[in-house]
């Protein structure tokens, strides 16, 4: 799944075939605790690797100190890939070591055979286990095909005839994951809404091809929609005033529109072939309906 900013560029997504969620930046916003006009941003640390980190403070007793290192991070990194920075809290140190280093925890010394006792911190970097052969550059069409993948799980498909289907991942990362289908009507992701005191809807100017008027629509059982075609100043157009226009109620996604008093005045079973081509507005007049879609063809 892909991110795009104004400007048509991507800026984030999802790879779906190795489960990373990427950016530009991966960043978080609070409010700043000590003024209420501004925001707190950070954004995190990047480099070429998966890794994962600890950090504490220690004692070093007599030029020794041990580092236990916590379940969860023993568990989850790569022991042969550990690396630790030690800094000393006192000015009079000789400098520190960390001469054993495993996945359970590390030895620490003071060089040239110290024998310093005062407070030092230490940060510990792994590789996360499992992502050893993590890759810095992917295939520009490897990319395309994996984010391809990934992005069928998100957008809505057609599922049948009247009903559009949208699978979302819920509980990622828990033992519960699971996917969950939400249905909706086809092209139904927002309409214009009347109530029963009813209102009206009148679009710009356009320029139409076909013979047919098709909605996608739903009413309640007191409900309509009439519909009225004017000309690019707002004038009805003969034939489809809105005193011609049919009655139109009940809950379809594909109705085709017929003018039955322009048929009966015309040889012609398609009206709205003779003004094809041509600016118009269409005035819709609503009454507790909804309105989610309209083509010609």
């Amino acid at each position: 799944m892909e991110v795009y900013n104004s400007s048509g560029t991507q800026t984030a997504g999802i790879n779906g075939n190795t489960g990373v969620v990427f950016g530009n930046l991966k960043s978080f916003i609070v409010p700043d605790p000590t003024d209420s006009e501004r925001m707190i941003q950070y954004t995190s640390l990047e480099g070429p690797e998966a890794a994962i980190y600890v950090r504490g403070t220690s004692d070093l007793d007599q030029g020794l100190a041990h580092i236990d290192l916590p379940d969860h991070f023993s568990a989850m990194a790569v022991p042969n890939s550990i690396t630790v920075t030690l800094t000393p809290r006192s000015q009079h140190s000789a400098g520190l070591a960390a001469v054993e280093v495993d996945g359970a925890g590390i030895e620490v010394r003071e060089l040239g055979g110290g024998v310093g006792s005062y407070r030092f911190d230490y940060v510990v970097y792994a590789v996360r286990k499992g992502y050893e052969d993590y890759e810095v550059y992917v295939n520009s069409d490897e990319a395309t095909e994996v984010t391809g993948q990934a992005r069928s799980l998100v957008k809505a498909m057609a599922t049948a005839p009247e009903e559009m289907s949208i699978y979302v991942a819920r509980h990622y990362t828990f033992p519960s994951a699971h996917l969950e289908r939400m249905v909706l009507r086809t092209d139904g992701f927002v309409s214009v809404n009347t109530g029963y005191p009813g209102g009206e809807l009148v679009t710009k100017p356009l320029v139409f091809q076909g013979d047919n008027l098709v909605l996608n629509f739903a009413t309640s059982a007191a409900g309509s929609i009439r519909l009225e075609i004017q000309d690019a100043q707002g004038n009805p157009l003969p034939g489809f005033a809105l005193e011609e226009s049919p009655m139109i109620w009940g809950d379809e996604i594909e109705h085709t529109v017929r003018w039955e008093r322009t048929h009966a005045k015309t040889t012609s079973d398609k009206p709205l072939a003779r003004i094809a081509g041509k600016p118009v507005r269409l005035r819709f007049v609503m009454k507790d309906a909804d309105l989610y879609s309209l083509r010609f063809r």
